[in-house]
């Protein structure tokens, strides 16, 4: 074991004691940083600033997609009554129809004569309480496999995770 390699595993062994013991120095020393802080930042005003504008021009997009999407969350939050709303009329709509349609087929097709069917509703009904979201940890549609509408086959997941794994099957 080089001595890098002992100094961290003894950090990661005392990792407690070392920040208690960091944290009692600044206590101690409290004044003293805060003052030099604010005295370099005072004579370095510019160099702050110079630093701040690459950083915002190095990110800038990610900054304006950060903003654009908290205008959307607060647009959303504030308007949440008219956005059930316009999911309900959008519901109605044909496309929207001819998916759910498409779904349900899956469903039925996926479905099996010694499936659980009580296990699965627990499993629907544990998802609800939780706010979460019932995956397939094979989908039902996919290119390379075809899952089954079991008990087994059933996951709960995050809605946000659930979302970004759509039809994804690692294939072993």
């Amino acid at each position: 074991m080089t001595k890098n390699e002992y100094a961290n595993f003894w950090y990661h062994k005392n990792k407690e004691r070392v920040n208690a013991k960091r944290r009692g120095a600044y206590q101690k020393q409290k004044a003293t940083i805060l003052s030099a802080n604010a005295k370099w930042r005072s004579e370095n005003r510019a160099k702050l600033l110079d630093g701040k504008k690459k950083y915002y021009r190095d990110n800038k997009a990610d900054w304006q997609s950060l903003k654009a999407k908290a205008r959307v969350r607060a647009w959303n939050i504030e308007n949440a009554e008219r956005l059930r709303a316009l999911k309900r009329e959008l519901s109605k709509t044909p496309k929207y129809m001819a998916m759910n349609a498409q779904k349900a087929s899956r469903r039925r097709t996926a479905k099996v004569e010694w499936a659980d069917k009580a296990q699965i509703d627990l499993v629907y009904l544990q998802a609800r309480d939780l706010g979460m979201a019932v995956d397939h940890i094979i989908p039902l549609k996919h290119p390379l496999v075809c899952g089954l509408h079991v008990e087994s086959n059933l996951q709960l997941l995050p809605k946000a995770e659930n979302s970004r794994k759509k039809n994804y099957f690692e294939v072993v």
